[in-house]
């Protein structure tokens, strides 16, 4: 009897043991994750500072300085109508990310796929009618493309002023419950600002140089909030909708895609329209998932995106 409860210690013991090494190895995980996150946002600064230097004048390195200031001093957007980044108010607490501007995506010029999209909801003139519904996205606003500043696009993907979507998301501040999310690209003079606030937050916006800057720190947060595990990394393209094909032919059918210099030019087909319904009847199951996300991982966001692609 005695050696039975000797074991049923032992196991006890070992079992907490591997709890509490399992816990620490995830930690470790996420702490690597950060680290190596946090070492390419320098390396791609860096990488733009020296390119900066190179390849400009005097002058454009004083704006590449006054541009480097505002990673380091807060900013408030000002409504969409002008898109001009103004001092923030007393009442408003912005969170700033110190984020690299988008990376100079590498594509293949030669093999471009043909990538199928839904059919899109046009009005008497044929422009896109708004808002509408795109996989887990609402599109509020397609923006307008700038086309005298390079910084405003790469080969994948175009950042038109004044784009907006929606969609739910689990809030940063209630770890019981959901918020719509608003993301917006706005005009910071040098490059873009990605613009992200939660309705349950309307005096808090977070905002970026990258998409991939401002909603990391949403998934951060509302993973932190939940006391969960997991990585806190997020791809900004997918979180805006970029890499929805429909999306991202919305975006360039818009005035001014033709004369941006360094954006590839992508091939889209309408889908067939039995297609196209199975793919919309998947999308709301998917809208509908989402209000239940706050029961499940936040991982299951890239799942989802994943799904849309496909």
């Amino acid at each position: 009897m005695d050696e039975l409860d000797r074991i049923k210690r032992k196991l006890h013991e070992t079992t907490q043991l591997n709890e509490s090494l399992s816990k620490g190895f995830i930690r470790a995980k996420k702490k690597i994750k950060t680290l190596v996150f946090e070492r390419n946002l320098l390396l791609d600064r860096l990488s733009q500072m020296d390119k900066g230097h190179t390849s400009t004048t005097s002058s454009e390195e004083e704006q590449e300085q006054a541009a480097s200031d505002h990673s380091e001093t807060p900013f408030f957007v000002a409504p969409f109508t002008k898109h001009r980044v103004t001092p923030p108010t007393q009442q408003q607490r912005m969170t700033t990310v110190a984020s690299a501007p988008p990376k100079r995506s590498k594509i293949n010029r030669i093999n471009i796929k043909t990538r199928r999209v839904q059919p899109i909801e046009r009005d008497f003139n044929g422009h896109p009618k708004l808002p509408q519904q795109i996989g887990v996205l609402t599109v509020l606003n397609l923006g307008k493309i700038i086309t005298d500043r390079d910084s405003f696009h790469n080969e994948r993907y175009i950042f038109p002023v004044g784009y907006t979507v929606r969609r739910t998301y689990p809030s940063m501040i209630d770890p019981n419950n959901n918020t719509i999310i608003t993301s917006t690209i706005l005009d910071g003079g040098d490059g873009p600002r990605f613009h992200v606030l939660a309705a349950d937050q309307p005096t808090e916006p977070i905002v970026a140089n990258s998409a991939t800057g401002a909603w990391t720190v949403v998934v951060r947060k509302s993973n932190e909030i939940r006391q969960r595990e997991h990585s806190n990394s997020a791809s900004g393209p997918d979180y805006y909708g970029f890499k929805h094909p429909t999306i991202a032919k919305m975006i360039q059918d818009l005035p001014g895609a033709q004369q941006l210099k360094n954006y590839v030019w992508q091939n889209f087909e309408e889908m067939e329209p039995r297609a196209a319904k199975g793919v919309m009847a998947a999308a709301e199951k998917k809208r509908d998932n989402l209000e239940q996300m706050n029961k499940k991982s936040i991982d299951s966001e890239d799942e989802i995106d994943e799904l849309e692609e496909s």
